[in-house]
């Protein structure tokens, strides 16, 4: 043990400057984390200033700038007794693989990820948020950091010499995740490799950690630097791999089973076979279909929730183009009202477009219920919402009247923040009124428009990666959109305090695929001239 304090108490005054750069850093990022938010300091209420726009660039600025302090601070500490070669001056000394080993990772923890739990648990407590209960999901956080990019640094550091063959290193990890891309896209372009309906990234994880470890071990206990490298270079071809499986058809197929009956029913909305309503959207290579489309059947308090399709064109019993799976986006509440899309190539488009087809939909969907609503009043104060987080009125500082006929601050939308990843699957709804936030004189109160949004998603994961532990969400309303211009103020919609809120959060029952077939479908033409720009 005292080894070990040795070579970290002299690590310390060998790195203090560094040190002091990321503890700087940090420090400002927790500041900057409130602000911008544009908290009233007196209600608590988000404000439209400048201001929070300027706090976000800073925000985003640090938030590249804190890995950067960590790439030097880890890379410098590590090769402080450089593992590359076989002259290292530290091999001479009584020094111990385990406890240098020991030692470099105590000063990681002392600098890197204490600060760092500190930093999140100040942000999650000056928001509101209550970092005691989410203990689980910061240790979890913790460990995708450890994952990516803290071990990744320390494995990198490990079978390079010094910083100047780190950044070199980096610069060709940068290329080869480039050229990785391009294959990804290419084999995305031609069929080869489809795209995921989730994003399955179970796999990545665990193989980062080990393998970085792995790297660091060799490192350390047999200086098999060699060795190190190949393992690092073999790992982005794992991850390709691993990709190319979770994104195939089967697994998709394994995830969604086929049911025989889903209980919905699907027609193409207004019975349009010749869907003249369709719309086509132009791209380099491909086409985009968009269909509308009407669900029956769904039982009240579910919500269907797309996430792929794959197609299957026909001309009689010939089968003239099967896609792969797509990913969707789309929402099936009680009244069923959605748009189907999905890309085909140009060549294919072109065959089968002229005369009518029969086409063969199977459609992957989240089955969810809700499970629980929660009532509350808009107010200038922030209101916490069981499993979502805090929600606070965003204002605007007038000109609308309040009830004493002077200028007041009106509220024109909200946001919520929860921690560290995106709330359960939540739809918000409340009513938008026009004008000023009192009856209008002679003419009864103004008129009230029910408006909704959807934030939140179905995955399970207790957090997702990245440094800010606060998740801002914006509720994008429907049609409730205000302009700002005080001058045009109380034409357009906004929000009153004192007025109702609902927030009804959904969980998941299952996942399924289920399968429409369109017959006599004939694809809808579209503007050929739009190609020849292209």
């Amino acid at each position: 043990m005292n080894q070990i304090l040795h070579i970290l108490k002299k690590d310390v005054r060998r790195f203090w400057i560094e040190i002091l750069i990321s503890l700087f850093l940090l420090t400002h990022f927790t500041w900057f984390g409130p602000r911008l938010l544009g908290q009233d300091p007196a209600s608590g209420a988000t404000l439209n200033r400048f201001g929070i726009y300027g706090a976000g660039l800073v925000q985003g600025l640090l938030l590249l700038l804190i890995p950067i302090s960590w790439w030097l601070l880890i890379s410098r500490v590590v090769q402080e007794e450089r593992l590359v070669g076989d002259r290292q001056f530290w091999i001479t000394r009584p020094y111990e693989w385990k406890k240098l080993l020991a030692a470099k990772a105590l000063f990681v923890a002392c600098f890197v990820y204490i600060p760092l739990a500190a930093t999140q648990w100040c942000l999650l407590a000056v928001t509101g948020l209550r970092p005691a209960s989410h203990v689980g999901a910061l240790l979890y956080n913790g460990m995708l950091l450890t994952a990516l990019p803290i071990l990744p640094i320390a494995a990198l550091a490990t079978v390079t010499r010094n910083i100047a063959r780190m950044v070199l290193t980096l610069l060709g990890v940068l290329v080869a995740v480039s050229a990785i891309g391009a294959i990804v896209v290419a084999l995305l372009q031609n069929g080869v490799m489809h795209s995921p309906i989730d994003n399955i990234t179970f796999l990545d994880v665990p193989l980062m950690l080990v393998f970085c470890l792995a790297v660091a071990l060799l490192a350390y206990a047999r200086r098999r630097v060699a060795l190190g490298r190949i393992l690092l270079l073999t790992l982005p071809v794992l991850l390709m791999v691993s990709q190319l499986i979770f994104s195939s058809d089967a697994m998709v197929n394994r995830n969604y089973p086929e049911v025989g009956s889903a209980g919905i029913q699907f027609s193409l909305k207004d019975n349009a076979q010749t869907l003249e309503s369709a719309h086509v959207a132009v791209s380099p290579r491909q086409l985009y279909i968009q269909i509308p489309m009407i669900a029956d059947g769904i039982a009240p308090g579910d919500l269907w929730v797309g996430k792929g399709v794959r197609v299957t064109i026909l001309a009689g019993r010939q089968t003239l183009w099967v896609s792969p799976w797509q990913g969707q986006s789309f929402y099936l509440p009680t009244n069923g009202d959605a748009t189907l899309g999905f890309s085909v190539d140009r060549a294919i488009f072109d065959r089968v477009q002229p005369e009518p087809v029969t086409l063969r939909l199977e459609i992957a969907f989240d089955q969810a219920h809700r499970e629980q609503v929660d009532a509350s009043r808009i107010s200038f104060q922030d209101d916490v919402i069981p499993e979502l987080g805090v929600c606070s009125s965003v204002i605007y500082p007038g000109p609308s009247v309040g009830n004493d006929g002077k200028p007041a601050p009106a509220i024109y939308g909200l946001t919520c923040r929860s921690a560290l990843r995106d709330p359960q699957l939540t739809y918000v709804e409340t009513a938008f009124t026009r004008g000023p936030c009192r009856p209008s004189p002679g003419n009864g109160p103004s008129p009230l428009e029910v408006q909704g949004a959807w934030i939140g998603n179905l995955e399970s994961e207790p957090a997702e990666i990245g440094i800010n532990p606060v998740k801002l969400v914006p509720l994008a309303f429907s049609g409730g959109w205000i302009n700002n211009s005080a001058a045009r103020f109380a034409q357009f919609k906004q929000l009153c305090p004192g007025a109702n809120i609902t927030f009804s959060r959904y969980g998941l029952v299952r996942q399924l695929r289920t399968e429409l077939t369109l017959e006599n479908f004939r694809f809808p033409d579209y503007d050929k001239r739009e190609d020849a720009g292209r």
